[in-house]
């Protein structure tokens, strides 16, 4: 497996106390692209601003493919409008008395290039409208994830700060990847462990069994005081989410290193909120490298993936 319970390859980068990270969210491509793609569609000049109305009546709605596009815009010299037809020429030789020919300027009609698909950020939603105006309209949580610091506070990078270099530092200590669980509501961490010299042992599956230990005697007023090998209980309460019955609810996972596809997998069926790694797992990472399991279709849960550098 990718996170190999046995020696791990040295961090890309570690992180000093005195900086803070900066983070990457991992996003679908859709979304992550700075590049446009564009078709060629015909548009015209429209002979008089006043016909405008009356071009819309006669012109049939654009089809679905171009539904993401305004059907009129204003010329640089902003003095006439330019309308989008559509697909096919507006010119037909045999109908001369084409009443749509009439409130156009003939020799204006061309191909032009329009964006291919609907924006999805404000960046694109700018780089696209370099080529014609489009409908937009921004999704508060993808703009604050694409906004600088990924829209956390500054009380949040220093609790992601900490944590990182609490991971790191095990990593380096250890000599083993390392992962651990931080409860945001309660603003501590839960657990720490790293991987361990059984296949299946990997740093996660280490922290999620103590996860989960921390949560069966709900009843008790103390958490499990068991010993492992791999890592530690940190806090000293229940930690079981009263409003849900799976383990990683509203919980952050911070990892040294991207995890496998089997960790990535655990934790999506667990639930985790956000998870944050340092380095990346080049031959089976399940967030980024190999695939991006959280932007797969179909999958019952998402949760927000963040590459931490600095």
């Amino acid at each position: 497996m990718g996170d190999s319970p046995g020696e791990s390859p040295p961090p890309e980068k570690k992180l000093k106390s005195s900086s803070q990270p900066s983070l990457t969210p991992i996003l679908n491509q859709s979304l992550s692209s700075s590049e446009i793609q564009v078709i060629n569609v015909y548009t015209a000049q429209i002979r008089s601003k006043k016909d405008a109305n009356n071009l819309l009546k006669l012109l049939t709605p654009l089809p679905p493919d171009l539904d993401h596009l305004k059907r009129i815009r204003s010329t640089k010299s902003s003095d006439s409008l330019e309308i989008l037809i559509g697909h096919d020429d507006p010119v037909v030789p045999e109908d001369d008395d084409n009443p749509i020919l009439g409130l156009l300027v003939p020799s204006s009609i061309q191909k032009a290039p329009v964006p291919k698909f609907r924006p999805l950020t404000s960046f694109q939603s700018k780089k696209s409208n370099e080529y014609w105006p489009c409908n937009f309209h921004p999704d508060k949580d993808v703009e604050k994830l694409v906004s600088q610091n990924c829209g956390f506070s500054v009380e949040e990078m220093e609790s992601i700060t900490n944590n990182v270099e609490t991971v790191m530092t095990r990593f380096t200590q250890m000599k083993l990847q390392s992962c651990a669980v931080y409860d945001p509501n309660d603003k501590e961490l839960v657990c720490i462990a790293n991987s361990t010299s059984s296949l299946l042992k990997h740093s996660v599956m280490n922290c999620l069994e103590m996860l989960a230990d921390t949560q069966k005697k709900a009843d008790e007023e103390t958490a499990c005081d068991r010993k492992y090998d791999s890592g530690e209980i940190v806090c000293k309460r229940i930690v079981r989410n009263k409003h849900s019955d799976y383990l990683c609810t509203g919980m952050d996972i911070f990892l040294s290193h991207e995890p496998c596809l089997m960790c990535a997998m655990a934790l999506l069926h667990s639930r985790a909120r956000r998870i944050y790694f340092v380095n990346d797992n080049l031959k089976n990472g399940g967030l980024s490298s190999v695939v991006k399991l959280h932007c797969l279709e179909g999958i019952n849960h998402r949760f927000q993936v963040f590459k931490v550098t600095q």
